[in-house]
């Protein structure tokens, strides 16, 4: 009995004491993602020059995978009182295997950062919550089909409101660095309303234009008006539509419109979309100022970094590119990979895009592809042998890829490990 008494004497001092540290210190949960990637398309196997589907420069130009380019990212993401996170990513690429492993001009550096709050609080006995971030804003769903999606951005976002209806504040720092937009900043302002099935999102978007001082913009600044709206539907599908409309003093009222369609299910990923474009709507929204190569080297003023190469191609830069024209574009996507045995598996990844120039009855197309054999040693690890006719193209204004006409052998790996928990501590 003695022997017992101690044990629960000291349990209850413990207990207190450990209760005593926890009201004086913060909660600190912490999770870290790996990914490690490399492809290499061997062009050195066809050494004649490889023609390519509408692009500038006839063919494809040199590029990281021609090299076996190899990328590898870690992310730590910190989460304290449960409320309030921080990112903090490094991402290393080797670009080159040619010139041997410590050529400084092929490796590359850089960081991801981001920070996010969220808290709840009542007003008039209603419950009401906040959210903010700020920082690297990677692929974001900006509530956006029409101009800001599949791709990168600095920026800043905060909003508040109830479960379902919220008001939202956002900025995206400057487009005409990182990508040809000829946009220095964007403030907006939007309003959304949230079901179970339905998402929508009214927003009034103000364009600061200035470039040097004012590129072709017939402004510096425009306003747009836009709603967007989102369904889910019962079959693992997602219907989305957007329209918008550009203002400024020169030109009131022009319009761009798009719907698409993603569904996702047994491994199978597929989406259609269709884009519509008033000419106006974009005139002025192409800049040739990002480099991304300088010389012989894969870097210039600005970096395309390798992860990005494995986005789709649709983007709004593509349609920008089309100047002074009234445009109609069709995107379809298509990823799907099936067992063939045990750890053998069917790949195929299809990227094709379509546009038609409404003003001069010309259509130029777009055709990606990557289709081959895949092997799972371990759940989270694969590598693959697949033709493909997609290249890195570092020779334009935005980060896209070449369609090459002829099909090229390619192979690579990836390991792809997230949501490592780590030990939760307590920092006083």
């Amino acid at each position: 009995m003695v022997h017992l008494k101690h044990v629960a004497t000291t349990l209850a001092l413990f207990m207190i004491s450990f209760t005593a540290m926890c009201q004086d210190s913060l909660k600190l949960e912490s999770e870290l993602s790996i990914e490690i990637r490399g492809q290499h398309v061997l062009k050195a196997l066809s050494p004649a020059p490889t023609e390519c589907f509408n692009c500038g420069t006839r063919t494809v130009s040199d590029n990281p995978m021609h090299h076996f380019a190899i990328f590898s990212g870690l992310n730590y993401t910190g989460t304290l009182h449960e409320k309030h996170s921080f990112e903090i990513g490094l991402y290393a690429e080797e670009r080159s295997f040619s010139g041997g492993n410590n050529t400084m001009t092929n490796l590359v550096f850089f960081p991801k950062m981001l920070i996010s709050s969220w808290d709840t609080f009542t007003v008039s006995g209603k419950k009401m919550r906040y959210n903010a971030k700020a920082g690297d804003f990677w692929d974001e769903d900006f509530y956006d089909i029409i101009r800001f999606y599949n791709i990168d951005f600095h920026g800043l976002q905060a909003e508040i409101g109830t479960q379902k209806t919220k008001l939202q504040f956002s900025v995206i720092g400057d487009l005409s660095q990182n990508i040809g937009f000829a946009l220095h900043e964007l403030y907006k302002f939007a309003f959304i309303h949230k079901t179970a099935k339905f998402k929508h999102v009214s927003s009034i978007s103000v364009n600061e234009l200035f470039d040097a001082p004012r590129g072709n913009h017939p402004d510096p600044r425009d306003v747009n008006i836009a709603h967007y709206s989102s369904m889910r539907l019962k079959n693992q599908s997602t219907v989305k539509g957007q329209i918008e409309i550009r203002n400024n003093s020169s030109n009131s009222g022009s319009l761009a419109a798009a719907i698409q369609y993603k569904t996702e299910r047994n491994r199978l990923s597929m989406t259609h979309g269709i884009r519509y474009f008033q000419a106006d709507f974009n005139q002025g929204y192409r800049s040739f100022f990002p480099r991304y190569r300088a010389g012989n080297s894969y870097v210039g003023s600005q970096l395309y970094p390798l992860k990005n190469y494995y986005r789709p191609q649709n983007q709004w830069a593509l349609y920008t590119n089309f100047q002074n024209a009234d445009l109609l574009g069709y995107e379809f996507t298509l990823n799907w990979d099936k067992q063939l045995y045990k750890k053998l598996r069917f790949l195929s990844e299809v990227d094709f895009n379509l546009i038609y120039n409404l003003n001069n009855d010309d259509i130029r197309i777009y055709p990606l592809y990557n289709v081959g054999f895949q092997i799972d040693f371990v759940k989270r690890f694969s590598m693959f042998l697949t033709t493909t006719n997609k290249h890195q193209n570092l020779d334009t204004f935005f980060q896209t890829a070449y369609a090459s006409k002829n099909p090229l052998l390619s192979y690579g790996f990836r390991m792809n490990l997230e949501e490592i928990k780590l030990r939760t501590v307590f920092v006083r």
